[in-house]
């Protein structure tokens, strides 16, 4: 009885899906949530490529987005970061093993694990989708189409390249490395 935004599966196999009161968690029934931890509206969840155990979420308030961490336990979230953003749009969280990144206003809110540091980098464009390929650099789509960042310790953004395209949406990889980018035209 509530919307969902996000739907993200774990390595161990259990779905995680984000809505108005939380997170919703399926392990074997797909059918039933064996579980929920309840918070504010999850727009986005995301894991690590590693065997880290845990993963990241937006939790969305009216002008602020809250980026926290738990254990696949589930038994208590951690705060990361927070940052402005107003109003009721969606965002978005990738995360690497270094590095947990959101999407702000025609911006990129990074925050490095071990230094605890958070940055933000202005974009020309407003970001849509993150995510992390598997060497760790960064991809964000854009209506200007896709575009592949590689991050520093200090979490500063340095262009690798851009694909031109209409408008880039959503982001998959195949088992072979391939990038596959939706293209909403």
């Amino acid at each position: 009885n509530a919307g969902c935004y996000a739907a993200h599966f774990t390595r161990n196999g259990k779905l995680l899906i984000g809505c108005d009161d939380g997170i919703r968690i399926y392990t074997d029934n797909y059918n039933k949530a064996n579980r929920i931890l309840n918070l504010q509206t999850v727009t986005s969840i995301a894991s690590c490529f590693d065997d880290r155990s845990d993963i990241v979420f937006i939790e969305h308030t009216r002008n602020e987005r809250i980026v926290r961490t738990t254990p696949l336990h589930y038994l208590n979230s951690v705060e990361l970061f927070r940052f402005n953003f107003p109003g009721l749009r969606a965002t978005d969280v990738a995360v690497s093993s270094k590095f947990a990144v959101a999407r702000g206003e025609k911006s990129l809110v990074v925050y490095n694990y071990e230094t605890k540091l958070k940055t933000q980098e202005k974009l020309s464009f407003q970001p849509k989708v993150l995510r992390f390929d598997s060497e760790e650099n960064l991809l964000v789509t854009s209506p200007l189409g896709l575009h592949k960042y590689s991050l520093n310790d200090t979490g500063r953004l340095t262009t690798v390249w851009v694909c031109s395209s209409k408008t880039a949406a959503g982001i998959a990889f195949t088992r072979y490395g391939n990038i596959v980018v939706q293209n909403t035209d």
